[in-house]
């Protein structure tokens, strides 16, 4: 039996509200990215007068001293991370060709997953690569999982190196549970939808 017209109808509708609501979602983080790139540069500029002609314009401004042993921290911290990644990669291939099939995602999924541990960019520079539900696991992973030995690692090693090891079990507790349900709802979702291979959707009467 055909699903209703009327239901097929909601379902377009639907969509396209989501739709909407992603591009407004992206509009306002776009121009939160803008705010946060606007109050940096404002602060290197105070901290750049107060270092060069020692004029304090704003009280209570981070030391650079320790701003610049943070930055040094997270630079040092994914110039290790990039080989090791790479080693572990080579070393266990195999490996994760077999996890990747199990959840349906092909080895390049496998190996930007373990690459956004040290930085998500990695999965975007090769997303094209990607089979469709590679790149809504990947996509999960890299909100809570990535940089858990990158960057941030960095950071929080200069901010608070007494939490490491709960900064990373909780960013791997959340990375886990995120391909969790990226994959489960990506399998409910498939029993409606026919995914083709390039990504995009084509819609499917159900029985």
């Amino acid at each position: 039996m055909k699903i209703p017209y009327l239901k097929y109808v909601l379902r377009i509708n639907a969509k396209k509200t989501v739709k909407s609501l992603i591009l407004s979602t992206e509009k306002v983080y776009n121009v939160f990215g803008k705010l946060i790139v606007s109050l940096s540069s404002v602060g290197l500029l105070l901290q750049g007068i107060k270092v060069i002609f020692g004029v304090r314009l704003v009280s209570g401004l981070a030391p650079l001293s320790e701003s610049t042993v943070i930055v040094v921290k997270i630079a040092l911290v994914l110039g290790g991370a990039y080989p090791m990644l790479a080693l572990i990669n080579r070393i266990f291939k195999n490996i994760f060709e077999k996890i990747g099939e199990k959840f349906g995602i092909n080895s390049a999924s496998v190996a930007d997953i373990l690459g956004s541990l040290a930085s998500n960019l990695l999965i975007f520079g090769t997303f094209k690569e990607m089979n469709p539900k590679g790149k809504v696991v990947c996509t999960a992973f890299g909100v809570s999982g990535a940089f858990v030995f990158g960057g941030q690692l960095g950071f929080v090693s200069g901010v608070a190196p007494e939490m490491i090891g709960a900064f990373i079990i909780s960013k791997l507790t959340a990375g886990i549970i995120s391909i969790v349900l990226a994959v489960w709802l990506y399998e409910r979702e498939s029993k409606e939808f026919s995914l083709k291979e390039n990504g995009g959707i084509s819609y499917e009467y159900q029985r």
